[in-house]
């Protein structure tokens, strides 16, 4: 998931969550209804002050806990493929890295 996007339905439901119009939170901190549009869509971000602002307003207790962002591996995931490169010797490890670096540059295999 694109994490503004995700960033951008979190929020939305957040309002919504909490009985509010899109109009009635821009009234409220003193920005325009397109302004939270363009953030529940993940076009635009608050900045970090109206980011804390809107926290209070949703009641939000646990902002981490709110808006984690799902990955899309697992750590276990992670962990199988860092135990196998240290199996490998410094040659290997160079492939390894090369390989990686070919399939994200072809832009095929790299996340959207």
């Amino acid at each position: 998931m694109d994490s503004a996007k995700g960033f951008g339905e979190i929020i939305k439901k957040l309002r919504k969550e909490n009985g509010f119009t899109a109009m009635q939170v821009a009234e409220i901190i003193g920005k325009s209804d397109s302004t939270i549009s363009a953030w529940e869509t993940g076009k635009a971000s608050p900045d970090i002050d109206t980011f804390f602002i809107l926290c209070e307003l949703y009641n939000v207790d646990d902002i981490n806990k709110t808006f984690a962002i799902k990955k899309d591996s697992s750590p276990e995931d992670e962990e199988i493929l860092i135990n196998y490169f240290r199996q490998l010797n410094k040659e290997g490890q160079e492939k390894v890295i090369s390989y990686i670096v070919d399939l994200v540059d072809t832009g095929k295999y790299k996340k959207r």
